[in-house]
């Protein structure tokens, strides 16, 4: 698999391969690098001190350790709209609110990328064959829904179903 050409750099680049079946240890490893990297992506949503740790993180479990919700930034769209009887200075301060709000987008989607290849590129295809569609492969599945079958499959959810009486 290629990786995505995003300018994205995180602190852990490779993350630590698993070899064989994922184990508690493992998948914990793994969580913990991912929450590092999506950290370190600087983002000004979730109160600004997190980064992107929101892709990685269930929404209750990041409000329990910000305090703030991290609203997904939307697609500002395909151009700016400008008001009829705009000024020169309106227009450009429309642009500009407009290349903030795409450039923020860019940013989140390209975290977003990455940290699916940097799973993807971690361990064998057949843990997550599940969630990959027969058409769309894993183009559709976010990082965090692969981290969360890891956790509910051979992590600490795995371990604790099993000690139950």
């Amino acid at each position: 698999m290629s990786e995505p050409n995003t300018g994205i750099v995180f602190p852990k680049a490779i993350l630590t391969p698993i070899r064989g079946k994922p184990t508690i240890t493992t998948v914990k490893t793994l969580t913990k690098e991912l929450y590092a990297n999506a950290a370190s992506i600087y983002s000004t949503r979730g109160g600004g001190t997190s980064g992107h740790l929101s892709l990685m993180m269930n929404a209750t479990t990041y409000l329990t350790r910000t305090s703030i919700a991290f609203d997904e930034p939307i697609h500002p769209g395909a151009g700016p709209t400008h008001a009829a009887n705009a000024t020169g200075p309106q227009i450009t301060e429309t642009n500009r609110l407009y290349s903030a709000r795409l450039k923020e987008h860019e940013r989140y989607h390209h975290t977003l990328l990455s940290l699916k290849a940097q799973i993807l590129a971690a361990l064998e295809p057949k843990y997550l064959a599940i969630l990959e569609d027969d058409v769309m492969g894993f183009a559709d599945v976010k990082p965090i829904d692969m981290l969360e079958h890891l956790k509910s499959e051979y992590g600490e959810k795995k371990l604790a179903r099993s000690e139950r009486p």
